[in-house]
């Protein structure tokens, strides 16, 4: 083989081997519960549906990707408590894991709408290579056409912290807290009278 062909057949082995290897999927922290896309992600407990919300069973499991270079990261649910599971008096109680580990717990005494978010450990995203398994366990259910429901779920993510709500509500304290300061010290400089002025 002459040089001309050998280094011809280089550079095709070359291309052919850059033009197989699958480039890496990007990562999946964030899901909705109707998107099709999702579909691969409920590992378990998140019945079929078409609405914008899924129904679960009272234990369910999702699977999400640490965003990379987040390391204060949130587990966050956005779901509604039905009625159907309120109907008996006292507290329901929504538990959460990440591998295995308990990242936090939240008792809810009426039906509504509401976001769950907790911290998650770093650990807990150590424990296992790949997608964390985030795992959700309701305390009450009630039964419908044979199933067993806990749950309506919208949507799951792993954000950092600047992304969740808590940190929207945390800057807004802060936002009111400089206001009243300011307030404050112009009431100082110049008596309420004198700016009615």
């Amino acid at each position: 083989m002459t040089r001309h062909r050998l280094v011809v057949f280089v550079c095709c082995l070359a291309a052919v081997w850059s033009g197989c290897r699958r480039k890496p999927a990007p990562p999946i922290s964030e899901i909705h519960m109707q998107d099709p896309a999702a579909r691969p992600r409920l590992l378990r407990g998140v019945y079929e549906g078409r609405e914008q919300w899924r129904w679960t069973s009272p234990t369910f499991a999702v699977s999400l990707d640490a965003p990379p270079g987040s390391p204060d990261l949130h587990l966050h649910l956005d779901f509604t408590l039905p009625s159907e599971v309120m109907s008996r008096p006292g507290a329901a109680t929504l538990l959460a894991r990440v591998n295995g580990v308990e990242v936090g717990r939240h008792s809810y005494d009426q039906a509504g709408r509401y976001i769950f978010e907790r911290p998650v450990p770093p650990p807990a995203l150590q424990k296992r290579r790949g997608p964390a398994e985030i795992e959700f366990q309701l305390d009450r259910s009630f039964t419908e056409g044979g199933r067993v429901l806990g749950l309506i779920a919208v949507s799951a993510a792993l954000l950092p912290y600047e992304e969740t709500a808590g940190f929207g509500r945390a800057q807004m304290q802060l936002s009111r807290e400089g206001y009243a300061k300011v307030l404050e010290q112009r009431n100082l400089r110049l008596p309420p009278a004198k700016q009615q002025e």
